[in-house]
């Protein structure tokens, strides 16, 4: 059938999934201390290094390890 992927699911299915997914993935994440929340965005979505985050923090590279480990 057309539309249909490996799955079973249509396209528009599957795409109403992955945004409740994601929905309910940053509902938590807005949950965690804000200190923990902006690290964890700036490195996972905005792909901001170690480094660079230790850099923003003016801090040191161990304090970024504490808040996404």
């Amino acid at each position: 059938h057309a539309g249909l992927r490996a799955n079973g699911l249509s396209a528009a299915t599957e795409s109403a999934e992955t945004r409740e997914e994601r929905d309910r993935l940053m509902g938590y994440v807005a949950e965690l201390p804000e200190e923990i929340r902006e690290v964890l965005l700036l490195h996972y979505f905005e792909e901001m290094t170690y480094d660079e985050l230790a850099e923003w923090l003016g801090g040191a590279r161990a304090t970024v390890n504490g808040r996404l480990a």
